[in-house]
């Protein structure tokens, strides 16, 4: 076991030295991708080595990570980069999660939890661990050269502190030689300590995970947490559930009124714009609807329900507090509509719409499962569901949907932000090249000057953060100088209210 364990080991410093060089320059884009290719390649190759027959779930789990890797170097927006990399943190995840023993189709929302944690503990001991193996046994053949080593290693630890020691006291004490020393260790430590730590940090991961998939012939964590909860009655869950179902049912009648009122409504009662009546509550509702699921989890865990009528009374106030948080997501997405014809569309609002469609398909899910008695089923399921979520965004491509419809809306003579589509990423640079002619001169001026700047950002970027839309950008920004030669010498941009 100690000529692979300390194989994996250097496998592991390998895949960090690797990621040190391709993940340092932001942003991430084909580096990144082929850094989580050649390691999930690597993980492949060890695990057909030591335990074939983990191949077919390793390759469908790495096979689905690579694909939100590939995305890195698809798409050029920040924000939808992060998505990917969280998606491929938990596409990994669940691959641990299943084996070291959990069923994902059938794991409780508990299961996943503690799995999770029993995972990250799992990784970072499994650098210890292979360490561990790696090492030679005390009376084994390799005893007298580890003593060796051994002596190495304390004979370097107390002569560093005495060269550094003495050496400040020379380099003090003669110029000449404090010239020389400095010309000779004319090093940038900074740099030095920050590839080291990178390195370091990326080959612990590196091993854990190798451990975890390739090395180990046991399971490191086993789940046996209970199926029920502390067992609470229809009272104990119901006045909870109750009180909030009958709020969200005030909540709704009130949204029903004034939100679909009209703004002479809602200036009788409060002093707001039909706008930022809308503005004010956008993002406070999607969290509402993100914290009933958990909300109603808990409780149907924690209900003991034996008797038919008690899990009757709990299954109606469940599916009435359903049915209500749907009804106040519409609500979200009025507002969102609202919100968007008064200041236009902007990445945070795009993105709120994207994990409230996430929630919508975990409330039907809910319903579809939990609330039929398939509790087990339900948190693979909203897994799946955001990895389709990040999916279909990649395909949209927001940036340039977000270009898009401000442009619309400003064709339908509304103000437009020039300054910050601007700012927008690659992805939405043919969007914009396309709309030029439709834009005053001096917009198109504006626009055309941050195209260029950001094209020319661009080209000095390393090779490791290509990506495809920043590809495209280039090529559809190309003949961005002959529209700058007909713009004055200054153009000016005043962002309106967002």
């Amino acid at each position: 076991m100690s000529k692979r364990a300390g194989a994996l080991l250097l496998t592991a410093l390998t895949i960090g030295v690797l990621g040190d060089q391709l993940l340092r320059p932001v942003p991430w884009g084909i580096g990144a991708t082929i850094w989580i290719a050649v390691s999930a390649s690597t993980a492949l190759a060890w695990t057909r080595i030591t335990h074939p027959n983990r191949m077919p779930t390793l390759a469908t789990i790495l096979g689905t990570a690579l694909f939100f890797a590939a995305c890195l170097a698809w798409r050029d927006a920040e924000q939808l980069k992060g998505w990917n990399v969280l998606a491929v943190l938990a596409v990994l995840t669940l691959g641990v999660l299943q084996m070291r023993g959990l069923r994902l189709r059938t794991g409780s929302a508990l299961d996943y939890v503690a799995g999770t944690a029993a995972a990250a503990v799992s990784t970072v001991a499994g650098a210890i661990l292979l360490g561990q193996a790696a090492a030679p046994e005390r009376n084994g053949p390799h005893t007298r050269t580890a003593g060796v080593l051994r002596g190495v290693l304390i004979g370097l630890l107390i002569a560093v502190p005495v060269i550094l020691l003495f050496g400040a006291l020379l380099l003090s004490a003669d110029p000449v030689f404090e010239t020389l020393v400095r010309q000779l260790f004319d090093w940038d430590f900074e740099q030095i300590v920050s590839h080291l730590l990178l390195v370091g940090f990326l080959s612990w991961i590196a091993a854990g995970y190798l451990h975890i998939t390739a090395a180990s012939d046991r399971r490191m964590f086993e789940l046996h947490l209970p199926g029920r909860g502390p067992r609470l009655g229809l009272l104990e869950i119901g006045i909870p559930v109750g009180s909030v179902t009958l709020l969200f049912l005030a909540f709704v009648i009130i949204q029903v009124r004034y939100l679909f009122g009209g703004e002479e409504l809602i200036r009788s009662v409060v002093d707001l714009t039909y706008a930022e009546y809308a503005r004010r509550g956008f993002f406070e509702l999607i969290a509402v609807s993100g914290l009933v699921l958990p909300l109603l989890l808990v409780a149907q865990w924690a209900f003991e329900g034996r008797e038919p009528n008690a899990a009757r009374i709990f299954r109606a106030m469940a599916v009435a507090q359903v049915v209500l948080v749907g009804m106040i997501m519409v609500s979200a997405v009025q507002r969102l509509k609202l919100y968007h014809d008064a200041y236009g569309l902007t990445e945070s609002r795009f993105y709120a719409a994207a994990i409230l469609a996430w929630i919508a398909l975990g409330l039907v899910w809910y319903a579809m499962t939990a609330l039929r008695g398939h509790r087990e089923r339900f948190v693979f399921g909203v897994a799946v569901g955001g990895f389709l979520v990040v999916g279909v965004l990649n395909l949209m491509n927001p940036d340039a949907v977000i270009a898009q419809a401000n442009l619309e809306r400003a064709s339908a003579g509304r103000a437009l932000d020039l300054d910050y589509l601007s700012r927008l990423s690659a992805d939405a640079t043919p969007t914009l090249v396309s709309s030029l002619s439709d834009l005053t001169t001096e917009d198109r001026c504006v626009v055309a000057r941050k195209l260029a700047e950001e094209r020319d950002h661009r080209r000095d970027r390393s090779w490791r953060s290509w990506s495809l839309g920043g590809s495209r950008a280039d090529r559809a920004a190309a003949d961005i100088d002959r529209v700058l030669r007909s713009c004055p010498a200054t153009a000016t941009v005043v962002a309106p209210d967002r």
